[in-house]
């Protein structure tokens, strides 16, 4: 009789794969900035895209089945929390305020769309 794996196994490897991206894309956009002189509007921009890219990333390793907004959510919200502690760390502080709450929504909807797409993507494969 053979176990499979659950959703905690599959979270814990798309956890995995968004921090790693994220940090990638972070560590790509800090050599970006020592050559390049961005505003602050470019900065909070891109950091943002580059969480996006995180929370689908996941999705996309986590999700397979039914339920993929749920799994899509959890996913999202899970990216977005451990980002928020990974770089409060790094950086000495954590502060929540309503820039981290928006983030929180923000992984939520994100994770929710790319669960449901990673759903649906993995469920017809040609």
């Amino acid at each position: 009789m053979e176990r499979t794996k659950g959703f905690g196994f599959s979270l814990l490897k798309g956890l995995l794969v968004g921090l790693s991206v994220c940090l990638a894309l972070i560590l790509v956009f800090a050599l970006v900035l020592k050559f390049a002189d961005l505003g602050d509007f470019w900065v909070k921009t891109i950091n943002q895209i580059i969480k996006l890219c995180a929370v689908v990333a996941a999705c996309f390793v986590s999700v397979n089945g039914s339920k993929g907004y749920i799994k899509g959510c959890v996913t999202g919200l899970s990216v977005v929390v451990c980002t928020y502690l990974l770089f409060g760390l790094v950086s000495g502080s954590l502060s929540f305020g309503w820039g981290t709450a928006l983030e929180l929504v923000y992984g939520i909807i994100v994770g929710t769309l790319a669960g449901i797409l990673a759903a649906n993507v993995k469920k017809n494969p040609q």
